[in-house]
């Protein structure tokens, strides 16, 4: 069989199993050139086009293709701009520098869903068509805005959402309270990588994804608070290379695009599942959608148009909420990052943190509860969480108290100026 016939083949079936505007967008611009043995030869425009193609739909055409040739199909790339007209995909377009966002006279919202139903409308995903009427018809910027300083605060997103790296004993389903509106709480389980029930769970979203959403975030908060249409959507325009200077990464090259672009893809397709019965439950995403924009390939001017998904857009909300300062992606220990994640918000306004030991590995995840593991683990994270600056006011001071059993942990917010623990 001609390679022309497999791949019209190949992706007549693929145009069957995913959305029409997806299939237009990454399947129906690919040219086949060759098929050598079992290495599939696909002509694409640009190498950020294939990041992107080899994060969402190599798996697909490899398996779609071995259920047409029988053959363990490997892809191979050839990359060349010429054979691609520039509207063949926005991947390869300008960035409209001077699109701007109307501002409307009023901002009035619950940072809270009012109850469960409107969880249940408003949670799922939209796709990329919708969301550009909506853009069209509707966007705006929150009026004032929010501080820059100050600690984040997002109801529900919290560090629960996040696992360890290399972390093979994790579990995949953690319990989390939701707060509505109307003062009521539903207590669920958070399924992680799960899209539905009885499916198997895929991957984990690492304390990578979490500093790298974090820092989206920020970015979306000094853009002065954006969001589109009356569907809880916040969006931003993310430089990758602004968005390293923030994650503090020391040099900024093809690799360090290629790994952050990639990250966010993950962040874009990893599901999560929230459900009060076992039985159902609501799925979705952290992002809602991305679309790329990109000079050629060059890494310095790519800029993402993000959009948040409605469990944080609805968060955003909250003019009580602020970011965490940027010394926080600076927290290079796992566990670390985690407690500050998790107990920043109680610290910082004025309520010191006495626990044990044993409670705060349990709070984070940390499965291993022998004494001595907990009291190394301890001892080099609290290296860095001592002196993290929480905003412009204070600081975080913890100490691991190993006298007499139970073994304690107590954390503190202190001010710099005046160099003594303020409860």
């Amino acid at each position: 069989m001609e390679i022309n016939k497999i791949w019209e083949a190949i992706t007549t079936r693929i145009s069957n199993e995913i959305s029409t505007e997806l299939y237009d967008l990454w399947i129906k611009p690919l040219k086949a050139k060759n098929l050598i043995r079992n290495k599939l030869i696909l002509t694409i425009p640009n190498e950020i086009f294939k990041i992107r193609l080899e994060a969402e739909f190599k798996s697909i055409i490899i398996n779609t293709a071995k259920d047409i040739t029988n053959l363990d199909m490997e892809i191979q790339y050839d990359i060349n701009e010429l054979e691609f007209s520039n509207d063949t995909t926005n991947i390869i377009n300008d960035y409209p520098q001077n699109a701007e966002y109307r501002v409307k006279p009023t901002f009035k919202r619950n940072p809270n869903f009012k109850n469960q139903n409107e969880w249940n409308n408003v949670i799922r995903p939209v796709n990329q068509s919708a969301l550009m009427k909506i853009k069209k018809e509707n966007t705006f910027k929150m009026q004032g805005g929010f501080g820059i300083s100050g600690v984040a605060s997002i109801i529900s997103l919290t560090h629960q959402f996040f696992t360890y790296p290399q972390d093979t004993s994790k579990t995949k389903q953690v319990d989390l309270t939701l707060k509505f509106s109307n003062g009521k709480y539903l207590k669920c389980k958070l399924h992680r990588g799960l899209r539905a029930f009885n499916i198997t769970p895929i991957g984990q979203l690492t304390t990578t994804h979490a500093k790298i959403l974090q820092g989206m975030i920020y970015i979306w908060q000094q853009q002065k608070c954006q969001f589109i249409g009356t569907n809880d959507f916040a969006i931003a325009k993310i430089s990758i290379k602004e968005l390293a200077e923030n994650l503090h990464f020391e040099k900024y090259g093809g690799s360090e695009f290629k790994f952050l672009y990639t990250k966010i893809l993950e962040l874009n397709n990893f599901p999560y599942l929230i459900s009060n019965n076992g039985k159902t439950g609501i799925s979705f995403t952290l992002l809602n959608n991305i679309i790329t924009y990109s000079d050629k390939d060059n890494y310095d001017k790519t800029i993402l148009e993000v959009t948040f998904s409605p469990f944080i857009s609805r968060q955003l909300y909250n003019r009580n909420t602020f970011l965490r300062e940027t010394d926080f992606y600076r927290i290079k220990n796992d566990i670390a990052f985690k407690f500050i994640w998790c107990y920043d918000k109680l610290i910082i306004t004025g309520n010191p943190l006495e626990k044990k030991l044993t409670d705060v590995a349990k709070d984070l995840e940390i499965n291993n509860t022998k004494s001595g593991f907990l009291v190394r683990t301890f001892q080099r994270a609290i290296q860095q969480i001592n002196n993290y600056k929480l905003n412009n006011q204070y600081y975080l001071k913890a100490k691991l108290i190993t006298d007499n059993k139970p073994y304690k942990i107590i954390a503190e917010r202190y001010s710099k100026n005046k160099q003594t623990i303020t409860a």
